[in-house]
């Protein structure tokens, strides 16, 4: 328990930069997409013209990015330094778990500053145009939480697969990533194409997953947030190090 603590003294001395720096690409982010609600708003003469926070949503993207590519670098760097100086790969995975939840925690609150100025700004310096999203209505107490575990979830993730597999592991996990993204249209463009056989198949995933209900959801979300935050101590219990 001793060494546990030492490691994560140490590994917040070491890596406290990295709070700083997740936080100012979250704040690019905010800042990118305020400019854009700010321009659209000032140019656009559409009659159906909508407030969006787009910096929120650009700013959780952003800090989503960070953490699942710089940081696991960070990760994957400190961790094979640490073994390498003759530490436990566990005392060190508990280390930088408890540092992913402390980043998670800031930058989600970040993000709720965030939610809650841009709210704001639409709903008084635009509050002639009607809000294209009630965000209000997500960012909860609930939503609170399981945005901080998310975050430290994607970091232990990332980080753990680039340590495991090297770098190239990352152009894998972004192309799955891209695909999570794009396989919801797909599957919606294949459900219009009605006879086919993409068809068939589109509306039978669409039925698929309208059957899941949110308990059912829950469940899976909560299977893969501990698989995730397990990952370290899966397959990182007898890593070579490589430096």
């Amino acid at each position: 328990m001793t060494n546990t603590i030492d490691m994560i003294k140490k590994c917040f001395s070491t890596r406290s930069i990295e709070i700083l720096r997740v936080c100012i690409i979250t704040c690019a982010g905010f800042l990118l997409g305020h400019l854009i609600l700010l321009a659209v708003m000032a140019f656009d003469n559409s009659q159906d013209l909508t407030s969006f926070e787009m910096g929120t949503v650009c700013a959780a993207f952003f800090c989503l990015f960070a953490k699942s590519f710089f940081d696991s670098n960070w990760f994957s760097f400190h961790f094979n330094y640490a073994v390498s100086m003759g530490k436990c790969r566990k005392h060190v995975a508990t280390a930088f778990m408890v540092l992913a939840f402390v980043k998670g925690l800031v930058v989600a609150s970040l993000i709720y500053v965030f939610h809650i100025y841009e709210s704001f700004i639409c709903r008084t310096v635009y509050k002639e145009f009607p809000v294209d999203f009630d965000f209000d209505s997500i960012f909860t107490a609930q939503t609170y939480i399981i945005l901080i575990i998310v975050l430290a979830a994607f970091e232990i993730c990332f980080g753990t697969i680039q340590t495991k597999f090297g770098p190239k592991a990352l152009g894998f996990m972004w192309l799955f990533c891209m695909l999570l993204v794009l396989i919801p249209s797909f599957i919606e463009k294949a459900a219009e194409k009605a006879g086919g056989i993409k068809g068939q198949i589109g509306q039978f995933l669409i039925d698929l997953f309208n059957a899941i209900n949110e308990n059912m959801l829950l469940a899976i979300g909560l299977f893969l947030i501990i698989l995730m935050l397990s990952l370290p101590f899966i397959l990182l219990r007898k890593q070579r190090v490589t430096l």
